[in-house]
């Protein structure tokens, strides 16, 4: 072992086996182990041995080409600006073109470029409202993502920010290529995730923190999974059909996968984060709600994550009778099991940076919200004469 919403609502993946879904196991091993008995790999929680997380979904590999895409990623985010001052130096810790190359292994070369120069933006963009002082003013973080989602939707502002104008390339570029179908479930997720940057922004203004239904019921957006699994079509060069985007279980799997991969953020993240101050994350409400101890709420969110992966691989088998059933030609039902590879390569691949984040920076990952100088902010609009 290595170290390291839907019909029943988010919640619903909480419950144990016991009639209370919020009562603490008394072995945390059993909650750590609520799920797949028979996995073929568990990744140990860091600092807790005795809590797994189940992963029979085995290491994709990484793509051979992301020294060649991280020089130019890193050319193309300084080419607008996106990087002044140790902006630079705090982008390349983050190592997110290791990110890429795990979620996307297969990817060519140009094809890897985009897809980096839009992982570098979004942890550009959550550097910025992180621990820039731009999170710490709701309206005005407000008023960056409207400029963001108008122009994924194709209605740029005359006058935009860095970000903007970086965006608005790497838009114009993508959808010289994909299909409307793709577009607008992209779209939609990008929406999604980027929104949650705002709400959170107003939450902290007014000190305002969230109950665990309501914690769920948005961090499923915040961790951008669907917008960053939207790409692997992209990545494989071989979009799904807008038959196959509407089967039932189709939408099913991308639930528990976006909230397999936020949770296991919230547990692998949870060491580093809970010494700075006010926490938002599943462990720490659990804590408040329920007057547990943290080795008790970590327990019950690892059950919840190994439930969220069972959900997934559920809809998954649901996913291919549906295929059958629903008449699709033989041609796209490969397209749409390639496709389903990629979630499962998401999940896996998330978890495993996550872990491998923790190797590399020890303690000093994570910031305060607005606390860090050193990162100067981008998400400025030009002055006007």
């Amino acid at each position: 072992m290595r170290e390291l919403a839907h019909a029943g609502g988010l919640l619903g993946y909480v419950a144990s086996a016991e009639r209370d879904p919020f009562s603490v196991p008394s072995r945390l091993s059993d909650a750590a182990s609520a799920v797949g008995a028979d996995a073929e790999t568990k990744l140990i929680v860091p600092g807790h041995p005795e809590l797994a997380i189940d992963m029979p979904i085995p290491y994709g590999g990484m793509n051979r080409h992301i020294w060649a895409a991280h020089d130019r990623m890193f050319d193309w985010l300084s080419g607008y600006g996106l990087l002044p001052g140790n902006n630079l130096s705090v982008l390349k810790g983050s190592r997110c073109d290791l990110l890429t190359g795990c979620y996307y292994p297969n990817a060519d070369l140009p094809t890897l470029e985009l897809l980096d120069q839009f992982m570098g933006w979004g942890f550009i963009i959550d550097d910025q409202v992180d621990d820039c002082t731009v999170g710490l003013d709701p309206d005005r973080t407000a008023a960056v993502i409207a400029e963001f989602v108008s122009i994924l939707n194709d209605s740029p502002p005359s006058t935009m920010t860095p970000a903007g104008r970086a965006l608005a390339d790497w838009w114009r570029r993508v959808t010289g290529f994909c299909t409307d179908s793709w577009r607008s479930q992209f779209v939609n997720s990008a929406g999604l995730w980027l929104w949650t940057y705002a709400r959170e922004a107003r939450y902290w203004a007014d000190g305002h923190v969230p109950s665990l239904e309501e914690y769920l019921s948005y961090r499923r957006d915040s961790i951008a999974s669907w917008t960053y699994s939207d790409l692997c079509e992209l990545a494989n060069r071989d979009e799904l059909s807008e038959q196959v985007r509407r089967l039932p279980s189709y939408q099913e799997m991308r639930i528990p996968m976006a909230m397999h991969v936020a949770l296991t953020n919230d547990i692998l993240s949870y060491e580093k984060q809970r010494e700075l101050g006010r926490q938002d994350d599943a462990i720490t409400i659990l804590v408040k709600e329920k007057g547990c101890s943290e080795e008790e709420g970590l327990a019950m969110v690892v059950a919840m994550v190994n439930r969220y992966l069972r959900a997934f691989l559920d809809s998954e088998q649901r996913f291919y009778l549906q295929l059958k059933d629903a008449g699709i030609d033989p041609a796209m039902q490969e397209s749409a099991r390639r496709a389903v590879q990629s979630l499962r390569t998401h999940i896996r691949a998330s978890a495993d940076w996550e872990i491998d984040a923790i190797e590399r920076f020890g303690g000093d990952t994570y910031y305060v919200r607005g606390s860090d100088s050193s990162v100067e902010d981008v998400l400025v609009l030009p002055a006007t004469s």
